[in-house]
């Protein structure tokens, strides 16, 4: 780009820094003039490059960017931060196959890349995308003795990711204690995030003592209160089998911590608190998910934690509430559809097992009627069948149970057909229920051998009791 002479004076020279950030937000103006006026210094087109690009303006970004890159102003450092926002502009929407193929050209859009060892970044985030994860650690550790210290940080940064993508668990894990230790050393900030992650990755491979240790030491690192916060909360995770009041402790001291600044981990701690109190104090767990919920600052959370206290009190047989909590769940609203049926089919299944049949009914008869898929509907029939036979409502519960079996997968048609069947042996509608029974022991109706076996039993009993010789034959064949 051809430079034009700079005005001297340093306010002339602020106001055009101001009026340059500015200058897109006048009515009719071009970025590419913007970009080529020759005006601005480097490091204001480089702020404006890496503004656009967050904001995700590609075009604009690629155009100030370039703008960088030529100018004959700017630093070495100011050009290799524009040729990153040039190619991440330039790859923004690609699929990883094309980001490869240029980045093994060695040049973007014909401007060579640095020999600087950032191709290596590039390619083995493409490789990742591809689930070439092997290739993507030869990538980086082939480039890292010949990488400039820039991009050779950022190198041994992304080795233990790439390990752990390609399956290298240990290694990976290894990797992650050798980049920590040296990021402690150097007092980096990024140190207990790294820490975090190792953690992560012990926990979810079962090495919660490891897992722990790895925690407790990172809390001992400088870091900010929310990020403290949260590391407590997955400290608390990793407690939670082993010790479960140190992690309710743990959950307690981060929501106060977070209450005080008002972040919105806040929530998730009184969530993971609710669920751990659940079992042992449940009017205190709905409280605290009713705190969580008002605490949570996007919908999801909000969903999870009415969802959890109207759970809570259907296992507390307090159905009124249940219904309250659950309608404000519904309104946050559910993630998905499939939430919205399995929310309902939690609360019917939490109040049957307390022996609220009522409550559970009128749950179970919203599911069936609200059902998002044909498997929720027979959900819904199945559930409101079993709720009529325990109150004694054969007839109706016959019907729930046919219209059930119709609707039945095949893994759970022989359930189905074993319940009508039982429905119609109370009703004594006993040769229906011999027929119903005869198909719920069929091998290919999905019973486990003790109801299929049970169930053959009852057909024998049904058949003997309305024709005789009929049930001798049955029982004679059931012995065999």
């Amino acid at each position: 780009m051809t430079s034009m002479p700079r005005t001297s004076g340093a306010p002339l020279l602020v106001a055009s820094a101001f009026a340059a950030l500015a200058g897109l937000a006048l009515a009719g103006a071009s970025p590419a003039m913007a970009a080529s006026s020759g005006e601005e210094p480097a490091s204001v087109l480089l702020i404006r490059a890496k503004t656009a690009l967050d904001d995700g303006l590609a075009p604009l970004a690629e155009t100030l960017a370039r703008a960088v890159h030529d100018s004959k102003t700017a630093s070495q450092g100011e050009r290799n931060s524009a040729f990153d926002i040039l190619f991440q502009s330039m790859s923004a929407g690609k699929p990883p196959e094309e980001v490869l193929a240029s980045v093994d050209s060695g040049a973007v859009d014909g401007i060579p890349i640095p020999p600087d060892g950032r191709a290596a970044l590039w390619r083995s985030d493409a490789l990742l995308a591809l689930g070439r994860a092997d290739e993507a650690v030869e990538t980086l550790r082939g480039a890292l003795p010949m990488a400039a210290p820039g991009p050779a940080a950022r190198i041994r940064r992304r080795i233990p990711s790439a390990l752990l993508a390609s399956g290298a668990t240990n290694e990976a894990l290894t990797a992650y204690s050798a980049l920590e230790a040296e990021l402690i050393r150097v007092g980096s900030p990024e140190a207990p995030v790294l820490a975090r992650d190792r953690a992560r990755i012990l926990h979810a491979t079962g090495r919660d003592e490891d897992a722990a240790e790895a925690l407790a030491q990172a809390m001992a690192l400088p870091m900010p209160p929310d990020q403290f916060a949260a590391m407590r909360m997955l400290h608390a995770d990793v407690l939670l089998d082993t010790a479960p009041d140190e992690a309710a402790a743990l959950l307690r001291e981060a929501a106060d911590d977070l209450r005080l600044a008002n972040r919105p981990y806040r929530s998730g701690a009184l969530l993971r608190l609710a669920e751990l109190e659940g079992a042992s104090s449940p009017s205190n767990a709905v409280l605290l998910a009713t705190q969580a919920a008002e605490a949570a600052t996007d919908a999801e959370s909000r969903f999870a934690g009415w969802a959890l206290a109207a759970e809570l009190c259907c296992r507390d047989a307090l159905p009124n509430a249940a219904s309250n909590y659950f309608h404000q769940a519904l309104s946050a609203p559910p993630p998905t559809p499939a939430d919205h049926d399995a929310l309902l089919r939690r609360c019917a299944d939490a109040l049957l097992g307390a022996g609220a049949t009522d409550a559970a009914l009128g749950f179970y008869d919203e599911l069936a009627t609200r059902a998002t898929s044909p498997e929720s509907e027979f959900e819904g029939l199945f559930g409101r069948g079993r709720c009529l036979l325990l109150q004694g409502r054969l007839d109706t519960a016959v019907v729930a149970f046919n219209r059930a079996v119709e609707l039945a997968p095949p893994r759970q048609r022989g359930t189905a057909l074993f319940r009508a069947a039982q429905a119609m042996h109370s009703a004594g509608d006993l040769a229906r229920a011999a027929e119903a029974f005869a198909r719920a022991a069929d091998p290919d109706a999905g019973l486990d051998d003790a109801l299929r076996t049970r169930a053959a039993f009852l057909r024998a009993d049904c058949l003997a009791s309305s024709d005789p010789d009929s049930g001798v034959a049955a029982f004679r064949a059931f012995a065999e």
